[in-house]
């Protein structure tokens, strides 16, 4: 409850430092770039009236206050919607577009208020005033300074996608390097071979399927250790062999209900469902006395495919790891901006995730 009070107050002031800050910004840009516009102007005049330096000061300031400003949120709001790195050509039309539109209009908005508050100037003699002397100039500075920022906008957005690219890159290979370690752990393949060993004297069919069932699972996480999504029919398919493998050494203490229709294409990250298997298996009791069920299946709307366990918590979990959901996590910021849902009973563990389609 102390944290739910505390909560509006700091919020509020963090609002308030940020309009702080907004206004003070405002106020740096008006002198700044008033002074500098007004004195780089006055150089090439000879009319050195300070009752004119005085009205160009003003006028000059408000025009980088509302362009500066004006044209960052443009800016702000193309970056979210229409990343560069997505679709540049098209961002770098419609930005511009915005950009020339917003400066002529809020340029003329705010120059007509200022030459009615010091010259009285009519509206039909300002417009021809505005288009004679200032909308060239104007464009052309608009041009020139939205070339340096977007390219800068440009360059800062590329370099982020190289860092979430390579950021991407690392999970991927501890994704594959924690499912290999899971597999070739000596546990594993001790258990592996026993029952290896167990079927051959009893069911020389079952203990070939059981190989290549093995060789499989094996195989898909080599074939799929430089891809970032893979078809859920894939996934599947190598879920059912890593199943198979579960199954003949917990037989019927192990419950798995797997019901993926087939249909429309969807992707998933590679190895995303057999990690999660392999927690429930790996962190919850597995007895005759207390079978493990597990599913999977689509949600309703199939836009999230659900694993989702009994929960019957082990006290303490071997060769565990605890990067597997964080990993998961992790590859799909990068591939989608939907996140994991992680639910928890005091009988069920369910995770969704979020299905990808590919445009």
């Amino acid at each position: 409850m102390t944290s739910m009070h505390h909560t509006p107050i700091l919020v509020e002031k963090k609002q308030g430092l940020s309009i702080k800050a907004l206004l003070l910004d405002s106020v740096k840009t008006f002198f700044v770039g008033g002074f500098a516009i007004t004195v780089f102007f006055a150089l090439f005049s000879n009319n050195l009236d300070w009752t004119v330096l005085y009205r160009q000061f003003i006028q000059n300031g408000a025009l980088c206050v509302v362009l500066f400003f004006g044209n960052g949120i443009v800016s702000e709001w193309f970056d979210r919607y229409y990343p560069w790195t997505e679709e540049p050509l098209k961002r770098m039309i419609i930005t511009l577009v915005s950009v020339l539109a917003y400066t002529i209009v809020a340029s003329f908005i705010t120059l007509r208020i200022i030459f009615w508050f010091f010259y009285k100037v009519s509206l039909a003699r300002f417009y021809e005033l505005f288009v004679d002397t200032t909308l060239l100039s104007l464009v052309i500075i608009t041009l020139f300074i939205t070339g340096f920022l977007h390219g800068r906008s440009f360059l800062q957005s590329w370099k982020d996608s190289q860092i979430k690219a390579e950021k991407f890159k690392r999970e991927s290979i501890v994704a594959q390097y924690e499912t290999l370690k899971n597999q070739v752990n000596p546990h594993f393949l001790f258990n592996s071979f026993n029952v290896l060993t167990s079927l051959v004297h009893k069911d020389a069919n079952l203990a070939e399927q059981f190989i290549k069932q093995l060789s499989k699972v094996y195989r898909y996480i080599l074939d799929t250790r430089e891809k970032e999504v893979v078809s859920l029919v894939e996934e599947v398919e190598a879920l059912h062999a890593f199943v198979f493998l579960s199954k003949i050494r917990y037989g019927e203490n192990i419950d798995f209900r797997i019901d993926i229709p087939s249909g429309k294409e969807y992707m998933v990250a590679p190895l995303s469902l057999q990690m999660l298997v392999e927690n429930a298996i790996k962190h919850n009791i597995i007895s005759k006395a207390h079978p493990l069920p597990i599913r999977v299946y689509l949600d309703a709307e199939a836009s999230y495919v659900v694993v989702e366990n009994k929960l019957q918590k082990k006290k303490q979990v071997q060769d565990s790891s605890g990067v597997g959901l964080a990993n998961i996590k992790a590859r799909y910021a990068y591939i989608t901006d939907r996140t994991l849902q992680l639910s928890e009973t005091e009988a069920l563990f369910q995770v969704k995730i979020p299905l990808v389609t590919l445009s």
